[in-house]
């Protein structure tokens, strides 16, 4: 099939919707498709369009849809669709725009399950989940021996709560050897304030602003912990790259992350609590069964994250939207 891929975020950027983009891409051409990827639209004639982001999608789908009218489009729906458009995070009316382009898709793709007790009821036979997966490291690094570093990945936005860990380890004890190391781009200038603020402020966080993919993996898997503390999200691949390392996960009890990781998972904690999240940095620092008993919580759904699984997936979902 001649396939085009759109995607929000434009080429070299580190946004989890390029990441998935590319990452199909791949997958796809490896498959045999001809397969080109666009942050907007391209005019041409494609047997199938895959778009992320129902809301920014709309007029992509438009488009398309009058460019190729017999042709299926393939919609996979990000964080900002399913917590802030269509649940209300922000406490307004679900948003049209998102809502037609759900309509108007021939198959839903949703990174986690749990999504998919938002949607409308007419779309539920649209639905395909998909996994993000993620590839380990040759090796896995040595952790750092005079620290206890806790690695937190997320773009400094308010959604992601991204000082909570910080402010978790203020609350620590003097004797407690947890650093945390956060890897982000600052999307504006207060942020940035906050963020170099902060760490004036506490001895125990370091900004390290934006890495590379790789870079970023190296982080992950020579953390001791990694922690996400988002009020919601879409289905972080972060918490794909962290199980196939063998990093123990701490996050927000969030339908991302209980789709992702199970509603049993013992890392889980409410949105916004910082002393519970100290609580359990202090148990991941000090409690070795705790440590052990998360470690072994993250390698048991790792399996669920293998790119042959992806590959697999996405295949699946060429042949039923091909028919």
């Amino acid at each position: 099939m001649r396939v085009l891929i759109v995607t929000p975020a434009p080429s070299g950027s580190t946004k989890g919707n390029r990441i998935t983009a590319e990452r199909w891409l791949g997958f796809l051409r490896s498959g045999g498709h001809d397969v080109q990827i666009s942050n907007q639209f391209v005019d041409g004639d494609f047997d199938c369009l895959i778009t992320l982001h129902a809301t920014r999608s709309y007029d992509v789908i438009q488009r398309f849809r009058s460019r190729c009218p017999q042709s299926p489009v393939v919609l996979c729906l990000t964080g900002t669709d399913v917590h802030l458009d269509l649940n209300g995070l922000r406490g307004e009316p679900a948003n049209q725009k998102a809502l037609a382009s759900i309509k108007q898709s021939s198959r839903i793709v949703l990174l986690e399950p749990e999504s998919a007790k938002i949607l409308p009821e007419a779309s539920a036979s649209k639905i395909s989940v998909i996994f993000q997966s993620a590839k380990s490291l040759s090796s896995k690094p040595t952790p750092k021996s005079d620290v206890f570093e806790v690695c937190v990945v997320g773009h400094l936005r308010e959604v992601k709560d991204p000082f909570l860990t910080s402010q978790a380890s203020r609350l620590l004890p003097a004797d407690s050897r947890i650093v945390v190391s956060h890897i982000g781009q600052a999307l504006d200038a207060e942020m940035k304030r906050l963020a170099e603020e902060e760490m004036s402020r506490n001895p125990r966080y370091q900004w390290v602003g934006e890495l590379t993919h790789e870079q970023t993996q190296h982080c992950i898997a020579r953390a001791r912990l990694m922690v996400l503390s988002s009020k919601a999200e879409g289905a972080p691949s972060v918490i794909s790259e962290a199980a196939v390392h063998g990093t123990p996960i701490l996050a927000t009890r969030i339908a991302a992350t209980v789709g992702l990781l199970g509603s049993g998972y013992s890392g889980l904690f409410p949105v916004g609590d910082v002393h519970q999240l100290s609580i359990l940095m202090a148990r991941a620092e000090n409690d070795s069964d705790f440590c052990t008993e998360l470690t072994n919580e993250t390698i048991a759904v790792a399996k669920k994250f293998s790119p042959e699984l992806e590959r697999k997936a996405l295949e699946k979902l060429m042949v039923i939207v091909g028919r």
